[in-house]
């Protein structure tokens, strides 16, 4: 609300996509609990009321010290697990949507209510929390989920082979095993690390 009443509608967005990067990297990923976070938040707040804040450069140099850098956050992606059920589901479906964005060079948002959220290893058949990595989670059309269903692997495979979405045409590993969502999470990794990041944009 502080910022809302003092800031006009660029930096605002500006100053929200930053908070957003920020907390993404640091409790939605990291799942770090720190005392000293709810401080700076309220400090950053008071900042801004009194005008000592105003850009997105000054939001970063509050944040600085708490900031996970990419390493930090590549390693904690890399071994991340999402429920895919509930508002847990909604998420995975938000972050798979704008990685494709970003991987495909294209500011096209696909409606959600088009695509489904694939597990390509099934629940049924993974074991050791493997179907919750995010590395084994798809966006998929309706039409095409229907025909992969529960099918073998190659042919699963195939199918993921005519969807129009990027990221799921370039699952093509020769075995859906556990190495396979590891190297998969790695690369969706890189992609949340350019995708989730605080820049200074004035």
């Amino acid at each position: 609300m502080a910022a809302y009443r003092r800031l006009d509608l660029k930096r605002l967005a500006g100053i929200t996509a930053a908070l957003g990067a920020f907390l993404f990297r640091f409790g939605t990923v990291g799942q770090r609990r720190n005392n000293e976070l709810e401080t700076v938040l309220a400090h950053l707040a008071q900042a801004i009321h009194n005008g000592q804040i105003a850009n997105v450069s000054g939001v970063d140099r509050s944040l600085a010290p708490l900031y996970p850098s990419d390493e930090q956050f590549l390693s904690d992606f890399k071994i991340w697990s999402v429920a895919a059920t509930g508002p847990k589901k909604k998420l995975a479906r938000f972050l798979l949507i704008e990685l494709e964005a970003l991987a495909a060079g294209t500011e096209v948002r696909y409606d959600p209510n088009s695509l489904t959220l694939e597990h390509i290893l099934p629940v049924s058949q993974a074991g050791d929390g493997l179907e919750n990595r995010f590395g084994n989670l798809a966006l998929l059309e309706k039409t095409l989920n229907r025909e992969a269903g529960s099918a073998p692997w190659p042919q699963k495979r195939a199918i993921y082979a005519r969807s129009r979405l990027l990221l799921t045409r370039a699952i093509a590993a020769e075995e859906w095993n556990a190495k396979a969502i590891e190297s998969r999470q790695e690369e969706l990794a890189k992609l949340a690390a350019r995708r989730f990041r605080m820049h200074s944009q004035d």
